[in-house]
């Protein structure tokens, strides 16, 4: 079983849509830029699993249409979990719970 997070284009970009966040990231203008912002955010959250970048064209964004949400939990090419916002954020120990049921089942 492998898992892959992928990281999109921001959401809230303190240069286009900002909403007042402690977490203040202009929206990426090129690959590196979206890599630093990556990097930071997986050290803040401590995420351990593969993850990836949308292209800069935000070809994979265009895809699965993610906003407004941010999550998709897919299994072999099957969408089996979107979490959803509570108060503007998620529950990451939602999708913990979501990984740890899958890996029970393997």
């Amino acid at each position: 079983m492998q898992w892959l997070l992928v990281y999109i284009l921001e959401a809230h970009a303190a240069d286009e849509w900002p909403i007042g966040s402690s977490v203040v990231i202009n929206q990426h203008k090129t690959i590196e830029e979206r890599a630093a912002a990556c990097a930071s955010c997986c050290d803040t959250l401590s995420v351990n699993i593969p993850t990836v970048l949308d292209s800069i064209d935000n070809s994979f964004n265009n895809q699965y249409a993610c906003w407004p949400l941010r999550f998709y939990l897919i299994d072999n090419g099957v969408i089996e979990h979107i979490p959803m916002p509570t108060n503007g954020a998620y529950n990451p120990l939602e999708i913990d719970q979501w990984l740890d049921k899958k890996l029970a089942q393997s």
